[in-house]
């Protein structure tokens, strides 16, 4: 009698593999776009500290499209959508609130570059105090964006701002794709 080795049946959960290649999509995507930006915005005001502020906030305006279209190109490329955890479309708000825990960080980060940038630029002499906080703001803010993002918990492998919006990144199969009127292939007869 020979046994056969029972088949491994795939677990419902989101491989780890799966979000690490969209997130490197992702940057890639954005590395591209930042650097143009960086380029043009340096050759046009010489100044690092506005160079700076225009990469983050192209970074933060780009990473937009996770909201709009409730995936980035990463995930599109991966066949992942944000969604609540059950597998339903997820709501605007949700996503638009993940997205504002996402990067806050960067925007943090931007705005101190902005602000020195301005103090610098027009001789502004202002609190020096204001500007330490602001720097210690941004420094913290991307502390804890790593440690919310590099943790996934639970069934659906989720990170801490998934959890606390209600939304998960899930993959979608071909016939969940959103299909828009006046784009359908029609096939004839």
């Amino acid at each position: 009698m020979i046994v056969q080795p029972a088949m491994r049946q795939k677990s419902p959960q989101l491989d780890l593999w799966i979000r690490f290649a969209s997130l490197a999509v992702d940057v890639l995507c954005a590395l591209m776009v930042m650097a143009a930006v960086g380029f043009c915005a340096d050759a046009i005001t010489g100044d690092r500290s506005l160079t700076a502020a225009a990469v983050l906030l192209t970074a933060v305006a780009g990473s937009l499209c996770e909201v709009v279209s409730d995936r980035s190109p990463g995930k599109w490329l991966m066949g992942l959508r944000i969604r609540q955890p059950d597998g339903a479309h997820s709501v605007f708000a949700a996503r638009l609130a993940r997205w504002a825990m996402k990067t806050s960080p960067l925007l943090l980060i931007a705005a101190a570059a902005t602000w020195h940038a301005l103090a610098r630029e027009f001789s502004l002499r202002w609190d020096k105090l204001i500007q330490n906080r602001l720097d210690a703001a941004a420094t913290m803010a991307a502390i804890v964006l790593f440690l919310l993002a590099s943790s996934v918990f639970g069934k659906h492998r989720r990170t801490l701002y998934d959890l606390l919006t209600g939304t998960a990144v899930r993959r979608t199969s071909p016939s969940d794709e959103r299909q828009f009127t006046g784009f359908q292939i029609r096939q004839p007869g």
